[in-house]
């Protein structure tokens, strides 16, 4: 199958409205009134696993996704050298064994310098359980004849009991239920199309819906941030909103190859890395400017945007110098073997 210039250029969007996402609510949470905090969040982490559903329709295989998740991950493992390099320069305290050892297993203690690394990293593993049991039901359905439908619908079920009635005491259980809900949404609205009469109807729908739940749900719009971590039905409802749109916008969309943002979702994931360091980096130059709300925004959004970009391109190169690295090593062990 043909690769899908639209998919990179939603990944794309959606790595770099992480980035306002952090700006707003890292750097910018000291002025930024909470309205704009909360409203930011329309656009999240669901669009991404969304996207990711879409994607599957090409691997089709838990092999594939299996070795995507290996590359993912051993390009985080890349990512961790310079990291640590990086710490050692500016807090150097926290350079442990124990530290680094932890983080190779995603978890971080609260470091000062680079906190927004440490505080996005929950993203990882949740990708990980949710892509590889998400393909493992699809392809196990698909096999067995069973409607994606129905499963989406158990899915669903199985969340809101966990939310609100049974709630198993096992850590992320919400979040992953959360999360393959939208991962196997995605694989199956793309594989089967609606109508874009039908797609403005569900936008609607979800939009009027959010407001009836924000207005009457005891929950309230200025709690959207919260319901995230939480993993709440209305933050879920709240993200159908952005993703609903998008599948409207993917009607009307032509995108070419070498569009700068499908270069971004292409390499979404060093993006993603990048974010952590320059949204930690802002809380620092967000000091040294004093405007109007709006301004100061705009100016951290765009400086912040340049920055990560610039690490971006930085680990691209690096990652790539690595790997030339790896094969030189590889191939001078294995020829000191043959000896």
């Amino acid at each position: 199958m043909k690769r899908d210039n639209a998919i990179d250029f939603f990944r794309g969007f959606a790595a770099l409205w992480i980035i306002v996402i952090h700006t707003v609510c890292k750097s910018g949470s000291s002025y930024v009134p909470g309205l704009v905090l909360n409203l930011v969040l329309i656009i999240d982490v669901a669009i991404f696993i969304f996207i990711s559903g879409m994607s599957f329709n090409y691997q089709k295989s838990v092999n594939k996704v299996l070795t995507s998740l290996k590359k993912v991950y051993l390009s985080y493992l890349k990512f961790l050298i310079l990291y640590w390099a990086l710490v050692l320069v500016f807090d150097r305290d926290y350079v442990t064994i124990e530290n680094i050892i932890n983080s190779l297993f995603f978890k971080f203690d609260i470091g000062a310098t680079f906190y927004v690394v440490k505080e996005s990293m929950w993203f990882l593993p949740m990708y990980f359980v949710v892509s590889l049991l998400s393909a493992l039901i699809i392809t196990s359905a698909e096999k067995n004849e069973i409607s994606i439908p129905n499963i989406l619908f158990i899915i669903f079920v199985f969340y809101g009991c966990q939310l609100y009635f049974i709630k198993i005491d096992i850590p992320f259980i919400s979040e992953i239920l959360l999360y393959m809900f939208v991962y196997i949404l995605g694989y199956y609205l793309y594989k089967n199309k609606l109508r874009v009469k039908s797609k403005i109807i569900f936008l609607v729908f979800f939009v009027l819906l959010n407001i009836i739940l924000l207005t009457f749900a005891n929950k309230g719009f200025s709690c959207i941030a919260n319901l995230k971590f939480e993993f709440d039905l209305v933050y879920l409802v709240y993200q159908m909103i952005s993703i609903f749109a998008l599948l409207l916008i993917y009607e009307f969309i032509y995108v070419k190859k070498n569009n700068p943002l499908c270069i971004i979702g292409r390499n979404a994931i060093l993006c993603y890395f990048a974010q952590g360091i320059s949204s930690s980096l802002m809380n620092y130059i967000v000091k040294l400017y004093n405007f109007n709300w709006v301004i100061k925004l705009l100016i951290s959004i765009i400086i912040n945007i340049i920055i990560c970009l610039i690490i971006t391109l930085f680990l691209y190169y690096l990652f790539k110098l690595m790997d030339k690295f790896f094969i030189k090593f590889k191939k001078l062990i294995l020829n000191n073997e043959n000896i």
